[in-house]
């Protein structure tokens, strides 16, 4: 979280890359098998988990998101979360006439290494241990999405085990289907 420019050796940058397009390949990649093995009564679930930090999200530019240019850290990552959002949203719609169904899950602020570039962790890292959760308590909203009967043909936004609001822009359909064809454009070469 919040690391300096890189790209991956995919060549797109590094938040996007792990947070949001490895995710959306993998999905792709399981796709017909998930179709196959959800069930009426028992849909298969996809598990995204993102953020809250996707409310710092500035508008996705597609045409910018490789580009170093103005790269700001927290916006990186805050914007591969909100990629995440809307691609549940999307594939939500999309998969609605099948038992697959997709949720997206902010687990809480949990203390791990993801915060070891943060000015939190490099100034004051003991506060973290009192504005944090561990990582056993992030993983129950994580459990919780992927399980409970309570769920059961829900998709969504969801944090402490409750649906959650998203950012307003994420809403936005004709932008989840421009991101859906970028991401396609960005991993045609791995699903062929």
């Amino acid at each position: 979280m919040a690391v300096p420019f890189e790209k991956c050796e995919d060549g797109f940058e590094a938040h996007w890359t792990v947070n949001y397009l490895s995710h959306f390949l993998l999905t792709e990649l399981l796709l017909p098998v998930l179709k196959m093995s959800g069930l009426e009564d028992e849909k298969a679930r996809i598990v995204n988990v993102s953020s809250c930090a996707h409310e710092l999200s500035p508008i996705i530019n597609f045409e910018m998101i490789n580009n170093s240019q103005g790269y700001i850290r927290n916006a990186a990552y805050a914007k591969s979360k909100l990629a995440q959002i809307m691609l549940t949203k999307y594939y939500n719609k999309k998969l609605s006439n099948t038992n697959v169904r997709v949720l997206a899950v902010h687990p809480g602020v949990v203390n791990t290494e993801l915060f070891k570039d943060t000015f939190l962790k490099m100034t004051a890292p003991w506060i973290l241990r009192f504005i944090c959760k561990t990582p056993e308590e992030g993983a129950r909203s994580i459990a919780y999405a992927s399980v409970s009967p309570r769920l059961e043909g829900c998709g969504g936004y969801y944090g402490n085990c409750q649906p959650l609001k998203n950012l307003p822009y994420a809403d936005d359909e004709e932008t989840q289907k421009k991101l859906y064809d970028t991401s396609m454009a960005m991993v045609k070469h791995f699903l062929k």
